[in-house]
Formats: structure tokens, C-alpha cells, sequence
């Protein structure tokens, strides 16, 4: 599995690297440290599936799935996110992602929700998906269990 990951924090990158790597099914990781270089590395290159940190207005970040999604439509793409609140949660997969991850369990669940989406499930963070009674999409979403 080849894997992108998109954070403006260079220690995010590299915690997240080194996660992954340390993964026997992923093969590549490469990391961008803003949109347009992790879109111009998504346009150059193949990946399987796209992390990338929620860092900036929700509406840039739609944007930016939507114009990574029209580069590569297979690409599976997972937000990591500090909101836990509902519309950033709907927002995001009305845009395309695959999988909504928040910071504080991204460590635990990353590859968990990295092998989900990869499979053509969507993932959603358990302490978020605990919090409403429907998912957001007609899709059936997988959840991280709490150990």
C-alpha cells in the first residue's frame, strides 16, 4: 500500500511516517507539508490512500479533496482532524473522504483506518461515530474500538 501524508507540522509528518512505515502491508510513505505540494505529489504520483490534516478552513479543505479526487478518483483519502463536531464530519464526506480520524486517537487508529478505507470502507473515529445515532452516509462505516 502506498500512503501520503499531508500536514503542515513536520512532527506530525513524521510520527505518522514512522507509524506507517513500521506497517508490513505499506510499502511507500512520502509526505507534503501543505495542499499544493501534496496535490502536485497526488498528480505525479500513484498512492492508495491520502492522511491529511485538517489544519485550515473547512471550505479550503473540501476544495482541496474535490480538485484530489478529480486528479485521482480511486484515491482513498482520510481527514485527521481536532473537531469532533458533526458538520466537519459531514462536510468531509460530502467531499469525498473515506475516513475522519481525530488527532487524539490518530496514533492508536491510523493504520486501522488506513487498511479500512483502503479496502473501500469508510472509517470514522469510534468517540465521534458513539456520538450520533445514524452515520453520516448511506455507507456502511467502520468505527475504531476502544481497547
Amino acid at each position: 500500500m502506498k500512503v501520503l501524508i499531508i500536514s503542515g507540522m513536520q512532527t506530525i509528518r513524521e510520527k505518522l511516517k514512522q507509524l506507517m512505515e513500521a506497517q508490513p502491508d505499506v510499502e511507500t510513505v512520502k509526505e507534503a507539508e501543505d495542499n499544493l505540494s501534496g496535490l502536485q505529489v497526488i498528480s505525479n504520483s500513484a498512492f492508495d490512500v491520502a492522511v491529511i490534516d485538517l489544519h485550515m478552513p473547512l471550505r479550503i479543505f473540501t476544495e482541496t479533496i474535490r480538485r484530489m479526487l478529480c486528479l485521482k478518483p480511486e484515491l482513498k483519502i482520510i481527514a485527521l482532524s481536532m473537531y469532533s463536531d458533526r458538520r466537519y464530519l459531514d462536510q468531509c464526506l460530502q467531499a469525498g473522504v473515506c475516513g475522519y480520524l481525530l488527532k487524539d486517537c490518530a496514533y492508536e487508529d491510523l493504520a486501522d483506518a488506513v487498511r479500512t478505507v483502503s479496502f473501500g470502507r469508510q472509517y470514522v473515529s469510534s468517540s465521534i461515530q458513539g456520538r450520533y445515532e445514524q452515520p453520516s452516509s448511506s455507507m456502511d462505516i467502520i468505527s475504531g474500538n476502544p481497547s
